[in-house]
């Protein structure tokens, strides 16, 4: 069917509901006048339907309905209906005349449901698309709920005319994270005026954002009087103290918003200066603060609600080598080091050109150890997390305080040096069976459980055995070069993602299988399902 014809016919299927198209916009779109029709009523609307149809329509109330004035969530000071978000759904463009229907079905949904209030919790995830300046980006870095004073550090070198604000609770950690975004920030502070409430905050449909403090002030008084008066006090007392601007931010129980006050002052005689303040004041200009959140919680938790993480956990990695460098990564960014947590890297070894192919480390590592390279690798992209490395052999180290000691070498003396020596410890072994094959992993959470060595004897005898087929093997190196098991990196990162994954259940307290396999190769049967073995009585490593 030609453009022409496809447009033809979502025009007509939309006048089949009462629309009647306009003309086209600037930017190309249909616009067509209609109703959207729920169950409180008919409701006068325009839609901008995309001439490619690749997104959805945009729909404007014509009047906005009063019992949704002066705020109501997913409208905004326009009448635009927040109905859906593009990242949510996948248009089919082979239906564009049902997809442009299924949106307008979408939209009186929505609305109706606004006019019954069953979506007043969706202010909390839309406001920040109402809220913030062009001129003014911030990084918000600090405990959330926390009660510890906040303060300002600025970027000096501003680009495209953009000015950088961090917010902070830690001047030097985020000192250091700024310089790791690449911004010069200046060591000059400003304190923060942090503010809590309990009232989550609501865009207004109109004179939005604030532009100045009685804007924000008349704004904050419709739902929350109690921080109007305390912004209005914290104004004035900066006002004082002859302060140029001010930063507050307001603290409520889901989220966080901030804005900037750039004081007006009147140059007067001190009284009249107190007789006008408050007038005067009420014209000072406010930036609303756009940001980001770049606190270690909420960039480990964001991904993962309501989950467990690996904050407070003592974790040691033994081996960063093809495997241990990819689970480091992955347990820094499920929360390993945050909080009072700490991850420690053990490694001997030094990186060599051999190992590029399949490690989490690169060229510029050559020639350095492997923990401490992996280490400063992972603290420049998870820069909050306290990470520490021992470049020693596993078996010099003092283990005694480890929550979960995790052997990913593969090394199987390590295992059993491991088993024996902190048998009172959870830990975990991965490994990759045979040319990459396969790749197992297994937990010991308690003393009851079978440690790696009564699962090698068990294995030995017959039991658990990885695959049905026999394991080939296959080594690589001649002459001078060592020998070596060939595989790809994506054995070894699948080693970590399984490793990963039963790290989580332990840190939430599930009950799964304490070992675990996944063959790689098709070319193989999978032997033992996943299970947890039996504690051999005998066994020298966990039964002395």
């Amino acid at each position: 069917m030609e453009k022409e014809d496809i447009s033809a016919a979502v025009i007509a299927a939309f006048k089949a509901r009462g629309f009647t198209y306009l003309k086209r916009s600037p930017g190309g779109d249909f616009l067509l006048r209609g109703p959207l029709e729920t169950s409180e009523g008919s409701h006068e609307c325009i839609v901008g339907i995309p001439s490619n149809f690749d997104r959805p329509p945009a729909v404007a109330l014509i009047n906005v309905p009063a019992s949704l004035k002066p705020i109501a969530p997913h409208i905004d000071s326009s009448g635009g209906l927040c109905y859906l978000s593009r990242q949510s759904i996948a248009l089919n463009i082979f239906d564009p005349v049902g997809q442009m229907l299924g949106c307008l079905d979408r939209a009186e949904k929505v609305l109706g449901q606004l006019l019954r209030n069953e979506l007043v919790d969706d202010l909390a995830e839309e406001f920040f698309a109402y809220w913030g300046s062009d001129t003014f980006h911030c990084y918000f870095d600090f405990r959330v709920g926390s009660r510890q004073k906040l303060q300002t550090i600025v970027d000096l070198k501003y680009i495209r005319d953009v000015i950088i604000v961090f917010v902070t609770d830690d001047v030097e950690r985020t000192f250091a994270k700024s310089k790791t975004l690449g911004y010069q920030v200046g060591r000059a502070t400003h304190p923060v005026e942090r503010i809590f409430t309990t009232v989550e905050p609501r865009p207004l449909q109109h004179n939005w954002p604030p532009a100045t403090l009685g804007d924000l002030i008349q704004w904050q008084s419709i739902r929350d009087s109690r921080t109007a008066r305390k912004i209005v006090e914290r104004v004035a007392q900066a006002a004082e103290r002859d302060a140029a601007h001010l930063t507050v931010m307001i603290e409520s129980p889901k989220f966080f918003y901030a804005f900037l006050v750039l004081l007006r002052l009147e140059e007067d005689s001190p009284s009249k200066v107190k007789l006008r303040r408050r007038s005067v004041l009420y014209s000072s200009s406010v930036v609303p603060l756009r940001g980001w959140r770049i606190d270690e919680r909420y960039i480990i938790g964001r991904n993962v609600p309501g989950m467990k993480t690996l904050e407070h956990k003592k974790i040691v990695v033994v081996g960063c080598g093809t495997i241990g460098g990819y689970l480091a990564e992955m347990l820094v960014k499920a929360g390993a080091g945050a909080g009072e947590g700490e991850l420690v890297l053990i490694d001997s070894d030094t990186l060599s050109a051999a190992n590029l192919g399949r490690h989490r480390l690169g060229f510029p590592s050559i020639g350095h150890n492997k923990a401490t390279a992996l280490r400063d690798e992972l603290n420049r992209s998870m820069p909050d997390a306290r990470l520490r490395s021992l470049p020693v052999d596993a078996r010099k180290a003092n283990l005694t305080k480890a929550d979960l000691i995790i052997d990913a070498t593969g090394e199987q003396t390590v295992s059993d040096y491991l088993a024996s020596s902190h048998a009172g410890a959870t830990q975990l072994s991965v490994w990759i069976e045979g040319p990459g094959v396969a790749v197992r992993a297994h937990i010991r959470r308690n003393s009851q459980e079978a440690c790696f060595q009564c699962l090698t004897q068990l294995v030995r005898q017959g039991e658990y055995a990885c695959t049905v087929e026999e394991m080939p093997k296959a080594y690589a190196g001649q002459g001078c070069e060592s020998e070596y098991v060939p595989f790809p990196a994506s054995v070894s990162m699948q080693a970590a993602c399984l490793a990963s994954e039963m790290v989580m259940d332990w840190a939430a307290g599930k009950d799964s299988p304490a070992l675990r396999t996944q063959v790689v190769d098709r070319a193989f049967t999978r032997g033992a399902q996943d299970c947890t073995p039996p504690k051999l009585p005998d066994c020298p490593a966990c039964s002395t």
